[in-house]
Formats: structure tokens, sequence, C-alpha cells
């Protein structure tokens, strides 16, 4: 199924390039040439490589133009994490399993299986005193290459003319865009199935009652391997919803793998429940509404700031959207929402000796060096740049009075926890009971223009702190009424499905 990842980008670019070159009748296409980067992971193409200069050459036959690249100085990106991150993904296990030790009861216990859920660790308090222990997912997978059986396999491949009729979509054959990495795939099939009967070996002789799970897409082999041994023996498991969902009709990111391999769906509130009845009733989900004991628990001691210089913090998202295609209805999404930041910071940068500014910066050093050259633009360069390493968002949340959002996610959801008002230009395809609440808590424009003005009003009148007493919104999305008994609700969730 994780193909059709790379085949619905690659499909996508040839729609839109397509479109392109009939209604413009182009003869010369200049480019800037990027290098090919090391495969990471099959199933996507990295944010430093493009698919439209993959496409470019194989489309000139059919629209006769000539290609002219322009070589750049570039080197090869290869993401490799600091000495700090590694430490505490070795660590973390281990502190986990000193955690469970503490609370470790004498009895024989009901126990559970986390696969990285932050989400069922954070009440494993309440489960170890009910008698349930919980136990980290530490085993790990080592990649070993079989070249043999790649080439074997890609052979017979390159001759079924069958299934290369699949890689063509409106006259263009895309086979050799992505071979390299069905072989890439194919070189670690060998060792993925010895890890799926070491996993296998594993949950019979452990007895897990039950098993969690923070994503069931492919970016760890083994939230794909495990459901398939649950289900081969009938162990319930769960799937805990990360990131924000519900508030839109269409999925975006990798959800699609959550719901279509889940069974046991734990989600933050009522509205998202309702609309896997209404639109995605086909994938079988069992949704429980639990909310999020992992947030509820970061801001138990949340205190509103008391700033005399008021602080404004523009919210980035996640960048690298471009190779990424998920039928997920946002004009900006694709653009990483370029021009409503660049908006934005066009009218914070009037207000530098009124307010401190601040932009939580998401992930990578591309999106700094973007927005960068925006605040240069804006003689802005007294906004502070901040990522979530250098300030975690929870701390951002505790000092800010202000924040300037462009998408409803789990980001936003912790704003609304805050005292803080927001401001958020989301032109996704928001469910109407989102756009009916969604103004109760935040200021919520679908319109640039409109949403620019009244930013603008709002900094000039400096008037704080006019939305953040009403929690309609987080009631409908994350059960917030419920928030206290959020341990105890999770709990005999945990406990009926175990004993159905």
């Amino acid at each position: 199924y994780f193909f059709k990842f790379l085949f619905d980008n690659i499909r996508v670019k040839i729609f839109e390039l397509d479109s392109l070159f009939k209604k413009e009748h182009i003869n010369k296409i200049k480019y800037f040439e990027v290098k090919n980067q090391p495969i990471i992971n099959f199933y996507e193409f990295s944010d430093s490589e493009s698919i439209y200069q993959k496409l470019l050459v194989p489309m000139s036959k059919n629209y006769n133009y000539t290609l002219n690249p322009i070589k750049l100085n570039q080197n090869v990106n290869i993401p490799i994490k600091s000495y700090s991150t590694l430490i505490k993904n070795f660590l973390r296990p281990i502190k986990k399993s000193l955690v469970n030790i503490k609370f470790r009861p004498i009895k024989k216990s009901k126990k559970i299986l986390s696969v990285n859920c932050r989400e069922i660790e954070s009440v494993g308090d309440y489960f170890a005193k009910e008698g349930w222990q919980i136990y980290p997912f530490t085993i790990k997978h080592n990649t070993k290459v079989d070249e043999k059986f790649s080439k074997l396999f890609m052979g017979k491949l390159a001759v079924n003319k069958i299934i290369l009729n699949e890689f063509s979509f409106l006259d263009i054959e895309f086979f050799n865009l992505i071979k390299n990495r069905i072989e890439f795939f194919c070189n670690s099939l060998i060792s993925i199935l010895d890890h799926y009967y070491s996993l296998d070996n594993y949950i019979n002789k452990n007895n897990f009652n039950i098993v969690f799970f923070e994503t069931l897409t492919p970016f760890k082999v083994e939230n794909v391997l495990l459901p398939l041994i649950c289900k081969n023996r009938k162990i319930p498991y769960v799937c805990w919803m990360h990131g924000g969902a519900g508030n839109n009709k269409t999925l975006n990111g990798y959800k699609f793998s959550d719901h279509i391999f889940g069974s046991h769906y734990f989600i933050y509130g009522e509205q998202y429940k309702d609309l896997i009845h209404k639109y995605n009733s086909k994938f079988k989900l069992i949704p429980h509404v639990t909310g999020s004991p992992l947030i509820i628990k970061r801001y138990a001691n949340y205190i509103a700031p008391k700033n005399k210089k008021k602080v404004v913090t523009i919210v980035t998202g996640p960048t690298g959207n471009r190779n990424i295609y998920h039928l997920f209805d946002d004009p900006n999404y694709r653009f990483d929402y370029y021009f409503p930041l660049k908006a934005a910071i066009k009218i914070a940068a009037k207000y530098k000796n009124k307010y401190r500014v601040i932009i939580r910066l998401h992930d990578n050093k591309s999106q700094r060096d973007l927005i960068n050259n925006l605040l240069k633009k804006n003689n802005a360069q007294h906004i502070e740049l901040i990522d979530t390493k250098a300030m975690p968002f929870k701390k951002i949340v505790s000092i800010s009075d202000l924040f300037i959002n462009f998408i409803v996610s789990t980001t936003f959801y912790e704003e609304c926890i805050s005292n803080a008002d927001i401001f958020i230009y989301d032109n996704s395809d928001l469910t109407n009971k989102t756009k009916k609440i969604i103004n109760n808590r935040s200021f919520w424009f679908n319109n640039i223009k409109t949403f620019s003005n009244d930013l603008n009003k709002y900094l000039e009148d400096g008037i704080f702190h006019q939305k953040s007493n009403d929690n309609s919104f987080l009631n409908d999305n994350f059960n917030w009424n419920r928030k206290s008994e959020i341990a105890q609700n999770t709990y005999n969730t945990v406990k009926n499905i175990v004993e159905l």
C-alpha cells in the first residue's frame, strides 16, 4: 500500500505538468538541477529532490520542448541525528523500564505493549495501581541486504508488461523513476520477513493482552508487522491518534495508514468520531473518545503569563509537503503555507517596538533559511526564530499572549488550553461544525485579505485575551470537559476492549 504514496505523488505531478504544457505551449524550460538524494524511506522522495525534474526528460518527448538545466553547488543531504537525540533515544526505553519497575505489582498483572505510544505511557501510574503493566517496545530491526533476491525480482518485474503498464499515466511511463526504490525495498525484504518471525515469537512468549501504537505508518517496520501479528493471534491492538485531526473532511499526512490498517482507534474528541462515521466508515475503525492524557498532563500546571511587553508568536507548520500528495484539501499545504506566513510577517514587522514577536520553527534548516529571507525583505530581523529543540512548545505556550496559525493542528489545540488569543488563517475543507465553533475560541479566517486587515487592527489596538475563556471548541474536539476523568476513562475503555 505504501507504494501508492509514490504513485499518487508522481501521477499528480504528471497531471500538473501535462495541464501546464497543453495550456502554455512551452518550447524551452530552464530549471535548477538538484542532485538525487540517498533513499531513506522507500515510499517517499525527500524534500531535497524534485519530482518535476525527474519527469521533465520523459515528458519532453511528448511535448517537444528543450531543457536547459542550471547546475548548482549542492551537497547531498544525509540526515544525521544529533548526539543529544541519539542519547535520548537510547535512554528513553531504560527510563520507561525503571518507571515500570517502580510500580510493578506483586500479583500477576495484565500486560500492555506500547510501541512508542506516549499517550498510554502517560497514564502508566494509574494502570499500575489497577494491576496493569505497560512494557515499552525496545526490539531493534537490523536490516540485512539481500541483493540476490532483489536482482531476481527486479529482473522478472522488468519484463512483465502487465505490471509495467501500471507505471504509466497520460502516456508518460514512470517506472524508471521508482525502480530504485522498489529495489531498495526488495533488498531488505528477507530481513523484514526474519523480523516478522522474531516479533511473532516475542509476542507469543510475552502474552500481551493488548498492544498500543502511536501510528501504523511504516516509519518503523514494527508499525506494520505487529498489527498483522496481533490479528493472527487475535490480540486487540489500538492506534492512538497523533496530530490534529477531525476538523477536516479529508485526511492529511499519513492518517490514511492509521485508518486503513487500524482496529480500535483512540481519538481526542466527539467531532472526530462523527467524522469517521460520516466520511470514513469504509475503514471499519472502532473509534473511542479518550482525549489526550499526554497533553492534559503537559499543561496541568499552566499559568497565564504576565508580560508587560506582550508576546506574539507565529507558529509554522511542517515543511517538505511539495513531494507529498494525500488528497488533503488545503491550497496552502503543498506550498508550506508560504503566502499566509509572508502576510503575517509583513504585519508583525510593523510592531517591532510594541511587541516581542517570535516565529516558532517546525523543523529543518531550509525553513529557517526561507523565513530569514522574508525577514530581511521586511526589515524584520528583530523577530526571533525559535525551534522546538531550543525551546519546547510547552514553554512557548507559557510565554505567549497571541498565536498566529495557518492550520488546525495539535499545536492549535495546545494553544486553546492557554490564556492567549489565536488568529488562524485556514482555507482548507474544514467541516461545517468546526466553522461554527472555531470562532468561539479564535479569530478564524479563510480570506487572506480579511485575515491581514483584522490582524493589523488587533495588534494596533493591543487588546489581548478576548476569547480565552471559551472552552466549547476544546470540549467538542478534545474531550476537555472530562479531563479530570481521563485516566480512569482510558483504563475503563482498555479493560472493556481486553475483556470482549
